[in-house]
């Protein structure tokens, strides 16, 4: 529908793209991303499991996708978890952890168990302060030859800021 304007010709300024308002900006950025990308559960405890379905609707985009999480689980007693630095540790479905906590080796096993996929979960720990994250992330960002990392919350304990 067109406007009338004050000569009475019809007004041909286009109004404004409907779509790119509609659109969320990781639309857009996931569709530019040709490289690995890690999602992140970064407020401690389960919020991997919130990234989930990002992964799986990445992964049937066939993008690579890695899981890591901000953990609470102790690291102190994990056997056949392969130490990346001080504080980051790559969790399987093999890895000996604390039986009574820790949602990176139960979702390993989900992947093994249910979906016969043998799928890590990268663990940053809890308490280890802002350079240590940040070396971590560095880490796994050179040795996964990430392109975007993701952080995802279960919740609203996190603060985040940057590209």
């Amino acid at each position: 529908m067109s406007t009338i304007a004050a000569a009475g010709a019809a007004d041909t300024t286009a109004p404004p793209n409907i779509g790119s308002l509609l659109e969320l900006p990781i639309q857009r950025i996931l569709r530019e991303v040709t490289g690995p990308i890690l999602i992140a559960g970064c407020g401690g405890g389960f919020d991997i499991f919130s990234g989930l379905p990002l992964y799986f609707a990445l992964k049937r985009a066939g993008k690579t996708i890695y899981l890591s999480n901000y953990t609470f689980s102790g690291m102190s007693d994990l056997r056949k978890g392969r130490q990346i630095t001080p504080e980051c540790f790559e969790i399987t479905a093999d890895t000996v952890a604390r039986a009574d906590y820790c949602p990176e080796y139960r979702l390993c096993q989900y992947f093994r168990e249910m979906r016969n996929e043998e799928v890590s979960v990268f663990t940053i720990v809890n308490g280890a302060g802002a350079s240590c994250v940040r070396d971590a992330y560095k880490a796994l960002a050179d040795m996964l030859h990430l392109e975007c990392i993701i952080l995802a919350d279960g919740g609203t304990d996190s603060l985040m800021r940057g590209d």
